[in-house]
């Protein structure tokens, strides 16, 4: 009889399942690191976001519905950083995402003001 590569539970052969690496697998510890492997995925495109804020603030200077936009992200990264502490697994970089989305929608609120003084 096999067992699982993760977790050593005992598994049929017609049940047994491999996952990415080659690892002989159980049905709950292959879906534990799909699931893992997708927060991991969407983690990594949270932190993009919440840097490209920055960017979205510099480029309202150039086009001002930008700077629209970037209060939009802060809102988006303020909310995924509070859902994350809500699940219970808080983010390591939450203080510095939330830090760079807060400059860029500054930046985006400062392309407005000079749009109207101007």
């Amino acid at each position: 009889m096999a067992t699982c590569g993760t977790c050593g539970t005992a598994l049929d052969p017609g049940k047994a399942l491999y996952d990415e690496t080659g690892m002989l697998s159980c049905d709950r510890c292959l879906t534990l690191g799909q699931v893992r492997a997708g927060h991991a995925r969407s983690n990594t495109n949270a932190r993009a976001i919440a840097y490209g804020n920055l960017v979205l603030g510099a480029g309202s200077f150039f086009f001002t519905p930008l700077s629209i936009a970037t209060f939009g992200v802060l809102a988006f990264v303020v909310g995924n950083v509070r859902s994350s502490e809500a699940q219970g697994a808080p983010l390591p970089d939450a203080g510095s995402r939330i830090f760079v989305a807060v400059i860029g929608a500054m930046l985006g609120a400062a392309s407005l003001v000079l749009r109207l003084v101007m």
